[in-house]
């Protein structure tokens, strides 16, 4: 069974000290693979910085929506796709809401659909809520307050997408 992990840093498996990234067997893709066993093949895309839809400036390739078709393609075929995307939408410069956000997604899920060899299923997973003060100088200033609060309204967001669209 083929299962595409497809995220931002906190598939790649982001380390939160700024000293690289986890090990394989730290990160939770590693994680899932040593639970499933060998009869299941994870497949990690995980890219620091990826969006749904929005463009970084200074940053390329990081719009979810832009990658996903291709990624879908290289690994065809595909049995389940976990999707975890969201978190730097929440950027403050994007000015996005939760809904806005959600919106996104569901583009990327329609883009991975019409380019999979075959039907597959789809766990959405809401990405962690931002932490009061993630967007202090010393940590993170493209986050704001307010990237706090739409953090914390997106699994509502993700819930109303995946039980009128994906059900």
């Amino acid at each position: 069974m083929n299962i595409l992990c497809f995220g931002d840093s906190n598939t790649w498996g982001y380390r939160p000290d700024r000293k690289g990234r986890f090990d394989e067997n730290t990160r939770w893709t590693g994680l899932l693979q040593q639970k499933l066993g060998p009869e299941y093949h994870i497949i990690e895309e995980g890219l620091c910085g990826r969006t749904t839809i929005f463009q970084d400036e200074l940053r390329e390739n990081r719009r979810g929506l832009d990658m996903v078709g291709a990624t879908v393609e290289i690994h065809n075929p595909i049995d389940l796709m976990i999707i975890m995307l969201g978190t730097n939408d929440c950027k403050s410069h994007y000015r996005a809401s939760a809904s806005l956000i959600s919106k996104g997604l569901d583009q990327v899920i329609r883009k991975a659909r019409q380019n999979a060899s075959q039907h597959f299923d789809l766990l959405v997973i809401s990405p962690i809520h931002l932490g009061h003060g993630v967007g202090e100088p010393d940590f993170d200033p493209e986050f704001d307050e307010n990237s706090e609060v739409v953090s914390r309204n997106l699994a509502a967001e993700c819930r109303r997408l995946c039980t009128a669209e994906y059900h």
